[in-house]
Order: structure tokens, then C-alpha cells, then sequence
């Protein structure tokens, strides 16, 4: 990063603290509920550690923090069963880190925008802490919601919220290309689920019913509804189905089978989950 980019970050930086401070402060006066534009994360500590594991637990990744101001390094050390396999400095931090079941492959996004959760890239690394690929999202980066691999580490999927509908990129880990990318559901993610080989993904989705904006200031109402959608490996979709006043807080909503071809999806109103399988192409209830 050059000075001119240094400076511009910083600008940035100042800029959208002074927008939230003096946001929180119209918040107050006003005493209203409300959801503000800019997210404020606060800088880690130095030497603050950030733990990440294989669906299976066996590899782990500690992400050992730096303060951030505008570059924000890192260092990770890779394990196995609490074992130190290797060490490696990297010149990003991590919001999200991926490690398939067998520990061959590693998938970090990492922050651009920490204060306001900006995602710059995606780095691919082999089992050895070998930079495979790097993956670089257009200016001014990614708002990540979500990451998920496959456990047999094949693919990869990251999801974000969007304007009208929720976005979703699907990777090949062993080579590194996207696959597709496209909108689904509602414009705010939930959740994402990937089978074990990735030929399947569920994705719940909800709706704030925000109000337009003033000020800096969205406020939103609820309900909320929810919907829920399934698609292959090749992203078309199989089957959706969308739910009134369907969506709350600390709440699980999806839950994939590991062979990817049943799933239960939870029913907010009538507080139960719903079963459904899918065989010969048709996705049909199941008994729970």
C-alpha cells in the first residue's frame, strides 16, 4: 500500500467515525431503536487470538492479532489436534478462516475495512501453509456475512446481504476458480449450509422491513419474513419457500443433512422445524 492509498484509508477512516459518533449522538437525543448504516468494530488488542476449526475439530487455525489502523497483519498458527504443524506470518487479518476436514486446504477472507467489515480478498493455502491463489474482490471490497466449506474440502461459499437479494459465490478449492456466483432470497443472509461434496446448499434469508433512510439512520420494523432456498451444485435452484413474519433473533433456521439431500428449515410462527427430503428431482416434506 502506497501513501496516497495510506492517506485516502485514513481519510476514510476519520470521516466514518465522525458520521457514527455523531449518529449515536442524534440516537440519544432522539431516544429512538434504530440500525446505523456504518457498523463501528472496534481494533483488537495486540495479541489477541481468533480461533478457527474443521467442521471435525481436528485442524485449527489461530489468527494472533495486531492493532489495526489502516494495514491490519496477522499471524496464524496451523494445528492438529492442538499439535503445532506450522507457523506463518501473513500480511492480512482474517475475518473468517475455512479448513477442510483432512486439513489440505485453508480458505481465509480477509478484512480490508475492519472498522466497518469490508472484505479485500480471498487467499487459498494448501495443508503446508502454501499461498495457492489470492482472489482479489473489486474496490471498495466485500460486506462477507458468511463463509462455508465442504468438510471433503472441494468447495467453498461465501455470502453476503444485498439490495433486493441476498449474494452467493460458489469456489472450487482445488483450483481456486468461482464457479458462479447469484441472488437469492431476500436481500438480508441468515445462513448458508453446504453438503459434504457441495452438490447442495441451503440459505435462509429474511427481510428487515427497513424504513428509508435520514440522516445516516435506517429504522426498522418487525416483523420480519424469512425464506429459505435450495439450489445444486451448479446453482440452480431446486426448490424456495418463503415464510411471513418467519425471521427473529438467536434462532437456528436451517439445518442440511451431510449428504445434502434432506433438510429442515425452522417455522417461526408455529415455533417447529419443518422436514423436508429431496429424491428423483422433487423436494417433498418429510416426517420429522
Amino acid at each position: 500500500m502506497n501513501i496516497i492509498d495510506r492517506l485516502e484509508k485514513l481519510g476514510r477512516l476519520l470521516k466514518r467515525k465522525l458520521v457514527h459518533n455523531i449518529t449515536l449522538l442524534t440516537i440519544l437525543f432522539l431516544g429512538i431503536t434504530v440500525t446505523p448504516l456504518f457498523a463501528d468494530r472496534q481494533s483488537p488488542k495486540a495479541g489477541d487470538i481468533i480461533s478457527f476449526f474443521s467442521l471435525n475439530r481436528v485442524f485449527q487455525a489461530d489468527v494472533i492479532l495486531q492493532p489495526i489502523i489502516i494495514d491490519s497483519p496477522s499471524e496464524v498458527i496451523y494445528k492438529k489436534e492442538g499439535v503445532i504443524l506450522w507457523k506463518k506470518k501473513l500480511p492480512s487479518t482474517p475475518g473468517f478462516v475455512n479448513i477442510s476436514d483432512d486439513g489440505k486446504y485453508i480458505v481465509m477472507a480477509n478484512w480490508g475495512w475492519y472498522d466497518e467489515g469490508g472484505f479485500k480478498d480471498l487467499t487459498f493455502y494448501d495443508g503446508n501453509g502454501n499461498l495457492l491463489r489470492e482472489i482479489k474482490f473489486a474496490h471498495p471490497g466485500r460486506w462477507i456475512g458468511k463463509t462455508k466449506m465442504s468438510s471433503n474440502g472441494q468447495k467453498y461459499s461465501v455470502a453476503n446481504n444485498g439490495k433486493e437479494h441476498a449474494e452467493i459465490t460458489l469456489y472450487d478449492v482445488t483450483n481456486q476458480r468461482e464457479l458462479w456466483s447469484k441472488n437469492v432470497g431476500l436481500e438480508s443472509l441468515g445462513d448458508i449450509a453446504i453438503s459434504r461434496d457441495g452438490a447442495h446448499i441451503l440459505v435462509s434469508t429474511y427481510n428487515l422491513n427497513c424504513k428509508k433512510s435520514w440522516f445516516f439512520i435506517t429504522v426498522c420494523d418487525s416483523p420480519k419474513d424469512a425464506e429459505f432456498t435450495y439450489l445444486d451444485i451448479s446453482g440452480n435452484l431446486i426448490w424456495s419457500q418463503r415464510l411471513e413474519n418467519g425471521y427473529g433473533w438467536n434462532q437456528d433456521f436451517i439445518d442440511l443433512s451431510e449428504d445434502g439431500v434432506s433438510f429442515k428449515v425452522y417455522d417461526l410462527k408455529n415455533k417447529r422445524w419443518v422436514s423436508f427430503a429431496y429424491q428423483g428431482g422433487v423436494v417433498t416434506p418429510a416426517s420429522s
